[in-house]
């Protein structure tokens, strides 16, 4: 079975994201940069997905808890 593969603008709305926040937590270091590559464009996987999903999700619980 072909795995599903998706570019920046792409994943970003799959999980709720705007590109350039995307963007910043690779280049900051918050999530590893998807394994592929085509040319210089980064391909995410299924499972690079879940892991920005979850770096996001993480990221808005502290900040919910922080103003409660």
């Amino acid at each position: 079975m072909p795995k599903e593969l998706f570019l920046l603008r792409e994943a970003a709305k799959r999980i709720g994201v705007r590109p350039h926040q995307l963007d910043y937590a690779i280049l900051s270091g918050f999530i590893p940069q998807p394994a592929l590559r085509l040319g210089t464009m980064r391909v995410w996987t299924e499972s690079d997905l879940q892991t920005a999903k979850r770096y996001f999700t993480n990221k808005a619980k502290s900040k919910k808890e922080a103003h409660e």
